[in-house]
């Protein structure tokens, strides 16, 4: 999503031709000028038997499935439509909150499974009180310096998840400055494991002085809205849970039952 006025050219340095020093001798620099045109000779007579590589764009792979990404290597995507946004020690971020309302998610955690989404029933019976999320959906500014000011216009939708602590915060900053949604917020990062941060007003939110990106984040949260709160958990009926944590029994067999007896000839 690209819409803001063109950025300064970055202006990199030049290397200086002098890069072998004086210290080489005549006769060595045309034993190195001999080399350097048998080498650029063996390159040219390769070129006109190697073919031409294959472009990726002329191959055909048959499907045509949202599953299915074809990307330059290197490439990393979320496994989730709308990805959760984790901050990083090594470099402030700027976001933006997207709406005034706030998402309050219940969760439990269960070892070596991960965590699900609270559904009041046999989750709080089996494995206790839940913990509090508190989600809103964001707009993270993509192309930042380390302080956090965006180098060009590009940006995505992202899932800002909250602990009570951090979310105290964000309700201090919208007491003295107003509703979340006018401004950027600059995040910096103290604990990447805890995702323990810190909040600052950064001014007016940038991305809304675009009509374009206003429709584009729109249209995400529209197609998207089913799916802001997968990063958090799974859903699990209790049947499912039941099978999670090995409390499902066949019917008709108890599960203290003792077959020895029955398949014993004594």
């Amino acid at each position: 999503m690209k819409d803001f006025e063109d950025l300064d050219d970055i202006v990199e340095g030049e290397v200086s031709d002098d890069a072998f020093g004086e210290e080489f001798e005549d006769s060595l620099e045309d034993e190195f000028e001999d080399a350097i045109l048998v080498e650029e000779t063996a390159v040219a007579k390769q070129t006109k038997a190697t073919p031409a590589l294959l472009d990726f764009d002329s191959i055909d792979l048959g499907l045509s499935i949202p599953g299915v990404i074809v990307a330059e290597t290197g490439t990393k995507i979320s496994r989730f439509p709308v990805e959760r946004i984790r901050f990083t020690t090594s470099k402030r971020e700027r976001i933006s909150i997207i709406t005034d309302k706030v998402i309050i998610v219940k969760t439990h955690f269960i070892e070596d499974f991960g965590s699900i989404i609270c559904n009041g029933s046999a989750c709080c019976e089996h494995i206790g009180l839940p913990s509090v999320r508190y989600l809103f959906p964001i707009v993270h500014y993509e192309d930042t310096d380390k302080k956090g000011k965006p180098l060009s216009a590009d940006i995505s939708v992202k899932v800002l998840t909250l602990g009570k602590d951090n979310y105290e915060d964000l309700l201090t900053i919208a007491d003295n400055k107003g509703s979340l949604t006018q401004f950027d917020l600059v995040v910096t990062c103290t604990d990447e494991q805890y995702q323990k941060c810190s909040y600052t007003e950064a001014g007016v939110a940038m991305w809304k002085k675009s009509k374009k990106l206003l429709n584009d984040v729109a249209e995400v949260l529209k197609k998207n809205g089913k799916n802001l709160v997968l990063p958090l958990g799974r859903t699990m009926t209790d049947a499912q849970l039941n099978r999670v944590l090995g409390m499902d029994t066949p019917p008709g067999l108890p599960a203290d039952v003792d077959l020895d007896d029955v398949f014993n000839d004594d």
